[in-house]
Formats: C-alpha cells, structure tokens, sequence
C-alpha cells in the first residue's frame, strides 16, 4: 500500500476518486483506552500505543478496520475506499452530493425560474460534479 502511495505520489493521477476532507475529520475515533497492545495499523504495521499520542479511527465498513488517520488520509482523500476490503466510501459520498444537487435544482425549479436557469444549473452542476484533482487535494505524500 505504502509503495502504491509513493508511486501515485511520484507521478499523481489527473483526476481521483476520493473522499473529501469533511469525511476524514467525521471518522470514529478510538479512545486509546480501548486499543489492545498487539493491535497494529494494518498499513504502517506499527502498534497503535507505541505513538504516545495515538490518533486511531474506525472506518465504518467494519467495527474492526482501525487506522492510525495520519496513515489512511491519504488512502482515503486518493482512493475513497476501505484499504482492506474496497467499501467504496467515494462513490456514497458523490451520491449524497447528487442527491444534494438534485433536491437544489427541483427546489429551484419550483420557484418556476425557466428552462434557460436550469441549462445555466446543469453547467454548475457538471463543474460541482466533476473528479477532485489531485491538485485540490493539498495532500503532501512526501514519504
């Protein structure tokens, strides 16, 4: 996984399928009382409560998929999905912000605005919907 990152991180892709930062600061986070010494980050291998200041969280495709957040950000902001079983958390937010967009323009169009707005909307509509760019992502995969 690391390796995949520095990759990405080498030559980034134009465009990405991840979660936006909004998502990453709404994860669980674990309490450093409930951490067991054996558990480990599954991407770094290192045991949460060797950090003296652990930042644990929960993704929630499964109660057990544990990440130290300074590991999994990055997975998540350029992939969107679980690291260890590919939940798609990307694709559910982009469907949240379609149905966000959606409920927007039929309240807009309510409002009986004509047909020459909602052409104007779908522009705005396409340019909201449109891929993050790495660019936007202001993720620093330095490693």
């Amino acid at each position: 996984m690391i390796g995949l990152l520095l990759r990405e991180a080498e030559m980034p892709p134009r465009e990405v399928e991840g979660v936006g930062e909004s998502f990453c600061d709404a994860l669980e986070r674990v309490p450093t009382s409930s951490l067991k010494p054996s558990q480990a980050c599954p991407i770094c291998s290192n045991p949460f409560l060797d950090d003296p200041y652990p930042l644990v969280v929960r993704l929630p495709c499964h109660t057990s998929h544990l990440f130290d957040l300074e590991c999994v950000r990055p997975w998540l902001r350029l992939r969107g999905t679980c690291p260890l079983d590919r939940s798609d958390f990307g694709k559910k937010e982009r469907e949240r912000e379609r149905e966000r967009i959606e409920r927007l323009k039929k309240k807009r169009s309510g409002n009986g605005d004509g047909e020459d707005e909602d052409e104007e909307w779908d522009g705005m509509e396409k340019r909201r919907m449109s891929t993050i760019t790495t660019d936007s992502l202001g993720l620093d995969l330095d490693f």
